[in-house]
């Protein structure tokens, strides 16, 4: 009795092995740090193995005394053996009451998808399919373009209305009010749209920076993610009643905010081309009035050269800006697709 406990105790407390070896101390690819969550789920799927033979024999022993001690009795064996029948069960039975299995079982399951969640969620950053052990349909992709392809687009954005500050050099308001009026609206038409795409241009940069650096740092972060786990899953095979959420709440409390970062600059970044479709919308109707100035007779034939010469500048600059304003729009809606993968995910495992 003394010994089947004593095997129910070292397989009950039976942990993860959490230290990092070499990962710790250098530095490791992406590549390698899947690996070493791939190596951690194995290890997982081996508890569970050894769990489900326990209970497979356990309940095999049960069965078997229990036939052998009826057997024994019908038959009129000697008392040992009834007596030997009934411990064998007795200690079988034990070492189950001993060991929670199906609790264990749940707890090291729980740790597997915990680390298959946070590969997933790492690798959504720069790959376009799921990590290897990924159930297919797990991960929906939104293309076969890269966070990391993303954020090279994103360097792309250009400022394209040109500095207005200063007037043209052929100055309307020499030819009267109506044309210095003309003058005012060429100048605050563009000048608010480029404002606003200078605005634009900040949040891109910062979103471009801020994939490259979670990129550049995701195989520590999952190394140390995996890790949170192992530790999770081994604190609740010490204890009496195991919690088999451990891992997925651990995991969810690491994982809190880490891409919130680039979620929040993400929707900046659409906010902002927005306001610059907003600011191009406003330099049309300021065009319009422009148009309705040019129509006027007591213009000069200067005034009125200069004048359709600004409104060609800002129908390129309108035309010029949107398109920039469309693309940011549809490279900022790619990243939080991409970051959605990842959050629902953490979501689903709870």
């Amino acid at each position: 009795m003394a010994l089947s406990l004593g095997g129910c105790s070292a397989l009950m407390n039976k942990q993860i092995d959490d230290s990092l070896g070499d990962l710790g101390n250098t530095k490791i690819t992406f590549q390698e740090a899947l690996a070493y969550a791939d190596t951690k789920k194995k290890e997982l799927s081996e508890r569970v193995d050894e769990l489900e033979q326990f209970d497979f024999f356990t309940g095999t022993a049960m069965v078997v005394a229990g036939i052998a001690g009826l057997a024994f009795g019908l038959y009129d064996s000697h008392v040992d053996a009834i007596y030997g029948a009934g411990l064998v069960g007795g200690s079988a039975a034990a070492g189950r009451a001993f060991v929670p299995v199906s609790a264990r079982k749940e707890a090291y399951l729980s740790g597997k998808a915990a680390i298959t969640c946070a590969a997933v969620s790492f690798s959504v950053l720069e790959d376009s399919s799921a990590p290897a052990g990924v159930a297919p349909g797990a991960v929906v992709d939104d293309g076969t373009e890269t966070l990391g392809k993303i954020a090279e687009d994103l360097k792309a954005y250009n400022v394209t209305v040109p500095n207005v500050s200063v007037m043209p050099a052929f100055g309307l308001n020499e030819f009267g009010a109506s044309a210095g009026a003309g003058n005012q609206l060429y100048s605050k038409a563009l000048s608010n749209v480029r404002d606003a795409e200078k605005d634009t241009l900040k949040s891109v940069n910062a979103l471009s920076s801020q994939i490259e650096a979670a990129i550049n740092t995701r195989a520590t972060k999952l190394v140390s993610a995996v890790s949170v786990i192992i530790v999770a899953v081994n604190e609740q095979l010490s204890k009496a009643r195991v919690d088999p959420s451990a891992a997925a709440d651990a995991l969810n409390q690491h994982m809190s905010g880490a891409f919130a970062e680039i979620r929040k600059t993400a929707e900046k970044v659409m906010e902002d081309a927005k306001d610059v479709v907003d600011e191009t919308d406003a330099a049309e109707e300021r065009a319009a009035i422009m148009t309705e100035i040019l129509g006027g007779s007591s213009l000069q034939d200067g005034a009125s050269d200069q004048l359709r010469s600004n409104l060609a500048d800002i129908e390129k600059a309108v035309e010029d800006a949107n398109q920039e304003a469309a693309k940011m729009q549809i490279l900022a809606q790619k990243v939080l697709a991409k970051l959605g993968v990842a959050e629902e995910c953490l979501s689903a495992i709870n």
